[in-house]
């Protein structure tokens, strides 16, 4: 199982974004690029993250 974990700046984790089966990178790829781009258009991470989760993550 794979599990993409976003962590605070102390490197604590706080989010499962994102949970595979099998290693996908263009999950990965596609996840990182949108928590980028809703960064960039001024999202907070709340609303990031409750984002990311609903496109393929687990709470």
């Amino acid at each position: 199982v794979w599990v993409l974990v976003l962590v605070n700046a102390g490197g604590a984790p706080f989010a499962v974004v994102q949970v595979q089966r099998r290693f996908a990178p263009e999950a990965v790829s596609h996840s990182l690029a949108l928590a980028a781009s809703l960064d960039a258009q001024g999202y907070s991470v709340s609303d990031i993250i409750h984002i990311l989760m609903a496109e393929g993550g687990q709470a």
